[in-house]
């Protein structure tokens, strides 16, 4: 980070800023799948952001291009995981149940 900042005239500050965005940005788009988001309503959501035509055909590539599925399973790894709930079975016991409603009854 600290020799690209050196070779650029944008102060590393703002240079760090620029680039936590871009990767929040293509880490939010990686998340959408495919079929729900339109690689022309996303070159028209990075215009809206006033991203230069150089940027936005490099992010089309990111977002729609071959590496996709790679960029999909590194993207799940480091997600952070919730633990999770694999199989559930429901069952009532109907004969304690009835039994202690007509106790409850007497």
């Amino acid at each position: 980070m600290r020799s690209v900042a050196e070779g650029s005239v944008i102060p590393q500050e703002r240079l760090s800023h620029i680039i936590a965005g871009m990767h929040r940005l293509l880490s939010e788009a990686i998340r959408i799948p495919p079929s729900l988001l339109k690689q022309e309503a996303f070159k028209d959501d990075l215009r809206m952001l006033k991203m230069p035509e150089d940027f936005i055909t490099d992010f089309s590539s990111v977002v729609f291009g071959n590496r996709r599925a790679a960029l999909e399973a590194a993207s799940s790894q480091k997600d952070p995981h919730l633990p999770t709930l694999e199989e559930f079975k429901w069952r009532v016991d109907v004969s304690i149940s009835t039994s202690s409603l007509s106790r409850a009854l007497q």
